[in-house]
């Protein structure tokens, strides 16, 4: 796999922005290979494209304008001068192998008489011709002769012989096409043989015009020529060098500035760690010491008569004394384990305002009004703590890993910057910055997690360190291959799609039969499945998003909050859908295949099938994943009891979009209840309790939002969030009025209420749960964070969220079919969930974007006790202007006022920036859990953190435990702080 794929891959999501930026890193290094591949760059190159004849060598190299302006300035002067000169100078004779019988250029290529004893003349020579001797032998008069150069007065004949010169009519085959080249007049050594009598001829006559005092003038002006190529070369050479090492220093300046974002993020995110760990220490202290002051409290009761003996410390205290304070009650392995780790006095009363007590577990307290209070039971604080130490364990597991790619990634730069530039010795930049930074040499991440095995295992495992760690060892999770999940998949939904088709021939016919009652009772079936179907249609759908996050980067597990050690992957997920899809289409075909005593009774042993697979407690068919949607709807019927998570008012939302079905749970059983006697009465022209059904997720959601502003005590967006599902029950239950009285006093109301609700959804969804509507981004109407590259999917999604939000116009049109529209219903209800599965996309793609400007990839574990400040705050990264600035940009101030996160941007509207600034600081707090007073967690982890040492719970531990304890201070005080950096 490359490297770039890899990273992709491997990287953690809400952090992309503080990886070391490889793809840029490439292109520049491309850049320096084309800069170095131009400055090497030579007319004897082969790839360069000759001119073609006539043009000369104007094109030759850079420099090939340079040489004829300067040579056509030459000849301006020599003609110009007193009478005709014949210009000579003898080219360099062409580099080739040397072998013995090395023929010369002047040499023929063939005896006479030879078919290839053509005259052929010398490529690029400009020397005179050599006089003719008579007697000379055949093979010397096959000599071919210098070409003659002749200069006149008027500029056509010049320009002529100027190309003559240049480009022969007819080029030697021996030679190479790059005959001219620099080297003929940059070689010191070459050798130039003796000039011999020139001569030139113009026209019919033949003119000697060579003498001592003209040559030697001539030969100063090539001189002088020749030295203005050679400096215009030398510059354009060093030109050229200077694009190389401009190219050089960007991209070692780019390698700087990388490197200082990843050594600040990582120290940032090191010390909120080590802050988290010491409040963690914290948590599990309270924990043990509460624990041994209920059990020894309830020991004092029962023994009440009797006064304790010395010995019967904390420090001493045994599996004896746990026995004698529980008779008939088993003793946990975890609580024996605690006795291990008490602090001696520990039993001594202490204040309750400083320590949180619990309840006495004992089965009938002697004297209830004498027993400790406590606000956390003991298996509560230990739920949450495990669940909190496990959560910081992956957090520094992601750390880690953040450490190891961002090392890997300077190599694969570093390596292949080497291998362009052919750099002696290697990875010079490696050794020099990188290898010496803080998150490459830092062994923190290591001490933190060794402390987290040590912590789990001595409060959690009774002190079994294997069991801890491959507890909390986080796996990431490869991409496997899941061929068999989609082989079922696609088997499952084909079946169920074809036996469903099928089963529809059949409906058709019989509500076309002759018999009233078996075209009532398919009707009413039809409506049952339809209710079915769209819920697994809904399920499905999710499925989708949940790929559609997969492909882009989307860390839905961490939004959801899901088991990252168990979590489905979006194959594994949908077959149950599937599978759903199947057993519908089956029983459907089922139904209608024949008219029986079963015909109306199949929907019953289809609902009872499927309750049975969703909340079977046997450990198959993803029971993990079963187990967690049970108890999610069990949170959703008790809403308002329980605090809300994400997860909570998502599955809200999802069934305030399965109205259709919430209704048919009415009809459901309204119709087995009267043995389908009646069946119209139990439509939503008779039934009121059908109404009622209908507004319950909107009752359900009011509930949340109004548990949200108690926890948060925020007006906006929880009130008004509130008055959102208001208008959505008003909306329901006047349509449900106007469906059972069909008179027009109803009509006017529920147009009225279905009209607000629609805009003040429409507007909701997405000023607020898709947070885009900023005229001044860099997209128009979106957000300056974006998860998705192609923008036009978002204005996609804005009209089709408001178009469909507006289907309740259908109810108004088709007014005369409201008695009893079950196909205007469905199609109603179809397209409703249809906008759902989009607006989830964007909803979750929405709470990404502000994790990542948060640089939020741990959740935010509340904390079951809250410890008291004893000494001085914990340590305050002083790096992290971004993150500041990101909480700035979407959270809001401590003291309600969401206007001074990010100042007004000049040519802004101040109350458009006010209100920008709300919705976003609104998005931010909304449905985020309640923060204890001594809570921490996400980016201001270390914000008001306690960093004092176990000076006063654990001063007089003894043995094992003491030396336990200073040795893990002494590894916590190991982490530096920016001064000793």
């Amino acid at each position: 796999m490359k490297f770039a794929k890899e990273l992709e891959h491997e990287l953690v999501p809400e952090w992309r922005a503080k990886y070391l930026d490889y793809k840029a890193g490439k292109k520049k290094v491309k850049a320096i290979a084309r800069a170095i591949q131009k400055a090497n760059r030579t007319p004897n190159n082969p790839s360069i494209r000759r001119p073609p004849p006539g043009q000369g060598d104007q094109s030759d190299t850079p420099l090939g304008s340079n040489r004829s302006a300067s040579f056509r300035r030459a000849e301006k002067q020599i003609d110009g001068s007193d009478g005709e000169y014949n210009l000579t100078v003898k080219s360099p004779s062409l580099t080739s192998r040397s072998t013995p019988g090395q023929r010369h250029e002047r040499q023929p290529l063939r005896v006479p008489g030879s078919r290839f004893s053509a005259v052929v003349g010398s490529y690029g020579s400009i020397l005179a011709s050599p006089p003719q001797h008579p007697g000379t032998s055949d093979a010397a008069s096959l000599e071919l002769p210098d070409p003659a150069i002749d200069y006149h007065d008027d500029a056509r004949s010049s320009e002529r012989h100027t190309d003559r010169r240049i480009a022969p009519q007819t080029p030697s085959p021996v030679m190479s096409r790059q005959g001219t080249s620099r080297a003929a007049f940059k070689d010191p050594t070459h050798h130039t043989p003796p000039a011999k009598q020139p001569v030139a001829t113009s026209g019919e006559s033949k003119k000697s015009v060579a003498s001592g005092s003209s040559s030697r003038r001539n030969s100063r002006l090539l001189k002088r020529v020749l030295s203005t190529t050679e400096s215009a070369e030398k510059l354009a050479e060093a030109e050229q060098r200077t694009e190389v090492e401009r190219k050089q220093d960007e991209f070692f300046a780019f390698l700087d500035s990388e490197l200082a974002k990843i050594e600040s993020f990582y120290h940032m995110k090191e010390q909120e760690a080590t802050a988290r760990l010491k409040v963690l220490r914290e948590q599990l202290h309270t924990m043990r010491d509460q624990r041994i002051q209920e059990i020894l409290h309830a020991k004092r009761y029962r023994n009440r008569d009797a006064e304790p003996k010395p010995t019967e410390t904390l420090g001493t205290f045994n599996g004896r004394l746990f026995k004698d304070a529980f008779p008939g009650r088993r003793i946990g392995k975890n609580s024996k384990a605690l006795a291990a780790l008490a602090t001696p006095g520990g039993g001594q009363a202490q204040d309750s305002d400083s320590i949180v007590r619990r309840r006495d577990f004992t089965r009938q307290p002697p004297e209830p009004q004498q027993q400790p209070k406590s606000e956390v039971p003991y298996r509560s604080a230990k739920r949450k703590l495990k669940y909190a130490l496990q959560e910081f364990y992956r957090g520094v597991e992601l750390l880690k890993a953040y450490a190891y790619l961002n090392r890997t990634a300077f190599r694969k730069i570093n390596k292949k910057y080497d291998k362009v530039v052919d750099t002696r010795p290697s990875m010079r930049y490696m050794g020099d910055k990188v290898n010496r930074a803080w998150f490459v040499q830092s062994e923190v991440t290591e001490s933190l997690l060794a402390i987290a095995e040590d912590l789990y295992a001595r409060y959690f495992e009774g002190g079994k360190r294997k069991i801890a760690a491959s507890k909390l060892r986080h796996t990431i999770r490869k991409s496997g291959d899941y061929s068999p999940n989609t082989f079922r998949c696609g088997l499952l939904a084909m079946a169920g799609i074809l036996f469903a088709i099928q089963s529809l021939i059949y409906a058709s016919q019989h509500l076309r039969g002759e018999d009233a009652t078996i075209r009532t009772h398919t009707s009413y079936l039809l409506q049952i499945y339809g209710g079915y179907f769209l819920v697994v249609f809904h399920f499905l759908l999710f499925c989708l998003d949940c790929m559609v996050w997969d492909r882009t980067k989307i860390n839905y597990v961490f939004v959801f909050e899901y088991d990252t050690r168990h979590a489905l992957d979006w194959r594994q997920l949908t077959e149950l859908p599937c599978f759903f899809l199947f057993i519908l289409g089956l029983f459907m075909w089922l139904n209608f295949l024949s008219v029986n005593d079963m015909f109306v009774y199949w929907p019953v042993v289809l609902i009872g099938l499927t309750l049975i697979v969703l909340f079977l407690p046997a450990r198959i068919l993803y029971h993990r994943s079963r187990k967690w949607w049970a108890y999610s709807n069990w949170r959703l019927l008790l809403a308002g009891l329980y605090p809300v998570e994400f997860r909570d008012f998502f599955l809200g939302d999802m069934y305030c979009s399965q109205t259709y079905a919430m209704g048919n749970i009415s009809l459901f059983f309204c119709l087995y209840a009267k043995h389908w006697g009646d069946p119209p009465m139990c439509n939503s022209s008779h039934s009121r309790l059908l109404g009622f059904f209908t507004t319950l997720p909107s009752i359900w959601r009011a509930f949340q939002c109004i548990r949200r502003y108690v926890d948060t005590k925020n007006i906006f967006p929880h009130l008004l969030n509130f008055g959102k599902y208001l208008f959505g029950v008003l909306y329901y239950a006047t349509l449900s009025m106007y469906r059972i009285e069909k008179v027009t006093r109803f009509q006017a109301p529920f147009i009225t209420f279905a009209l607000l609700n629609a805009v003040y959804t429409s507007v909701w969804d997405l000023a607020m749960d898709w947070s885009l509507g900023n005229v001044y981004a860099k997209h128009p109407l979106l957000r300056e964070t974006l998860a998705f590259r192609r923008v036009w999917v978002y204005y996609v999604a804005m009209v089709l969220d408001v178009v469909v939000r507006f289907n309740w116009i259908f109810y108004a049109i088709f007014a005369h079919d409201l008695q009893h529209s079950a196909v205007l219903s469905f199609v109603v209800s179809f397209s409703e969930i249809c906008r759902r599965g989009i607006w989830t996309i964007f909803r979750v793609e929405n709470e990404h974007c502000t994790n990542v400007l948060l640089f939020r990839a741990s959740r935010d574990v509340p904390l079951p006790y809250e410890v008291p400040s004893t000494g001085g705050q914990a340590e305050q990264p002083s790096e992290q202007p971004q993150a500041q600035d990101a909480q700035a940009a979407v959270s809001p101030s401590p003291a309600g006022d969401v206007e001074q996160a990010t100042p007004s941007t000049p040519g802004r509207p101040r109350a458009l920036s006010r209100v920008g600034t709300m919705l976003a600081s609104a998005h931010a707090q909304d449905f985020q859990r309640k923060r204890q007073p001594g809570e921490m967690g996400g980016a201001t982890v270390a914000h008001g953190e306690t960093d004092t040492p176990d000076d006063t719970s654990d001063e007089e531990d003894s043995g094992d435990t003491r030396s336990y304890r200073d040795a893990e201070d002494a590894i916590v005080e190991e982490v530096p702080s920016d001064d000793t950096r």
